[in-house]
């Protein structure tokens, strides 16, 4: 603390003779990174950036080391993800100053792997773990989380006691997952390395790595060959940038060209040419339209009439699954969704209940996409709960499509699918948690849903939500919606999955992003970018 008090005052020198000291004590062991940290940022104060770095990969190695001890539950991982960001981004933007001064293609690669290693860590975390950890949960937690779901379900603002028992439930679902899972290392497989990910990418096709930062913020690009770094724009004006195209995409607003080019100049100016990019957004850049972007250089060209474009959370979230037809689909949609719906047959809806509109063009979205499917299932009306979506799961369909509400509960951080109302007249939704639960994980997931692709953004781990939910299950590729679309986006849907079974391409997110660009340059002929733009796909690589 003392160090940190002479490092606010100026007196770097000082500062770094504390920190020092602090490093000979045994009671600071589990601090070191703290202490290197702080040590780093006294050398750059002196001008002395190689040795800051290398405080820095003192600094990192020690939380390297910490992590393999860190309980399972995913909410502490998302919390250590967080506090320790800032550690991992001084180190890229240290190593871009002395890249500027002197170029060094194995300090971009170093800096590169760095900020990956605690971005979406704990995804990977999860996603790789052994599926026995579900098996080692108590009948206690299910009930648990049952009973989280049934007040996460609720419309209407949670009373104080109402919150106190979610804050309660959620404590005991943390305590359940820590005791049934297994200790993590960052070393054990999941470090990306920079010729790991060439290795997996296609002639034609790039990686755009960003890091949103202040006073700059950094960009790489990958290609089969080589890596390039490079500082762009700050955090501040890059976020506004981007708030300003989307909302002119969202309103239709023609002003969506010119500013699509400024943002498009700002991320991109310079890539070389591709015809496949891999995005791994930071920050802002995970809620926008990237399809309606304009191309480089083209200011009144679509970036998707030329690139077929997939976001991956981290260059370390690597397809683990066997390539294999997708040959069976399941369907859910037209779910009872309010108490004026006949379907029920005139059952009892407690007050408070949602009451969300039917979405009479849902049941056509799934009838028209599952008869694309050789072996196919549809789930619609009033089912019996989360159970019968579980045990259509069970016969493990290659293919989930959900044309359903998305809605965020009141004063919830993330998302739901509504599952509707079961014939008793109990209202039903799917919550990140129940994906991770379910244990089963369809190679492709669609959420046609409104905005079922939002959700909270964290530093170091990236979207929250339910695309999130799905890919730590397992799932190979989302394709989800940045915000409302209009109910009867069938044909869309339809191309999409029509040019999915015609491609023999490697890799289930890779298909994905190809086919979605060629649903969206239909759509593009007759529809404003608002109604096909939102539209993305996110995968592993």
């Amino acid at each position: 603390k003392l160090a940190r008090l002479r490092l606010a005052q100026n007196r770097p020198i000082e500062s770094i003779r504390l920190a020092e000291q602090a490093l000979l004590r045994p009671s600071e062991q589990l601090r070191k990174s703290h202490v290197h940290e702080t040590i780093a940022r006294a050398l750059l104060k002196l001008g002395r950036k190689p040795e800051a770095l290398a405080e820095l990969r003192k600094a990192i190695a020690n939380e390297r080391a910490l992590y393999a001890s860190l309980p399972f539950a995913d909410e502490l991982q998302i919390s250590r993800e967080n506090f320790i960001q800032p550690r991992f981004e001084l180190f890229a933007l240290t190593a871009a100053d002395l890249m500027a001064e002197r170029p060094n293609p194995a300090l971009a690669t170093e800096a590169f792997e760095v900020v990956q290693e605690n971005r979406a860590a704990s995804l990977r975390k999860r996603a790789s773990a052994d599926e026995a950890w579900r098996d080692r949960l108590p009948d206690a937690y299910w009930q648990t989380l049952a009973e989280l779901r049934r007040m996460a379900a609720r419309q209407s603002a949670p009373d104080s006691q109402t919150e106190e028992n979610m804050r309660r439930a959620r404590a005991r679902l943390v305590e359940f997952e820590s005791a049934a899972g297994v200790p993590g290392d960052l070393r054990s497989g999941f470090r990306a390395t920079v010729p790991q990910l060439q290795s997996r990418l296609q002639p034609g096709e790039i990686v755009a790595g960003f890091l949103l930062a202040e006073p700059h913020s950094l960009r790489w690009v990958i290609d089969r060959n080589s890596i390039r770094m490079a500082p762009i724009a700050s955090r501040a004006s890059i976020t506004a940038a981007a708030a300003k195209f989307r909302r002119h995409v969202q309103q239709s607003d023609p002003a969506h060209r010119s500013s699509g080019a400024e943002l498009a100049k700002l991320l991109f100016d310079g890539i070389p040419t591709a015809s496949s990019w891999t995005i791994i957004p930071d920050d802002v850049l995970f809620t926008i339209p990237f399809a309606a972007l304009a191309l480089p250089g083209a200011r009144d060209t679509y970036l998707i009439q030329s690139v077929a474009i997939r976001l991956v959370p981290t260059a370390g979230f690597l397809d683990q699954t066997r390539p294999a037809p997708l040959t069976n689909f399941l369907g859910f949609g037209d779910p009872v969704t309010n108490r004026a719906d006949p379907r029920l047959s005139g059952k009892r809806i407690p007050a408070g209940a949602p009451d969300l509109p039917r979405l009479p063009n849902s049941a056509e979205e799934i009838r028209r996409c599952s008869r694309l499917w050789p072996d196919h299932r549809i789930l619609s009306g009033p089912l019996p709960g989360i159970d019968s979506l579980r045990a259509a799961l069970a016969a493990k369909p290659r293919v989930l499509h959900f044309a359903t509400h998305v809605y965020r509960p009141p004063q919830q951080d993330s998302p739901v699918i509504a599952l509707g109302y079961t014939p008793n007249g109990d209202w039903n939704v799917l919550t990140g948690r129940d994906i991770v639960a379910l244990g089963v994980a369809p190679e492709l997931v669609t959420l046609s849903g409104c905005g079922s692709g939002r959700g909270p953004l964290a530093p170091g781990s990236g979207l929250l939500g339910l695309t999130r939910a799905w890919l730590m299950g397992g799932t190979g590729a989302v394709m989800a919606t940045l915000w409302e679309v209009p109910d009867g986006g069938g044909q869309l849907l339809e191309d999409y999955y029509q040019t999915m079974l015609g491609i023999r391409r490697s890799g289930t997110s890779r298909n994905a992003a190809y086919s979605l660009q060629k649903a969206q340059l239909n759509a593009l002929r007759s529809s404003p970018p608002a109604v096909w733009a939102p539209y993305f796909v996110i995968g592993a690589i």
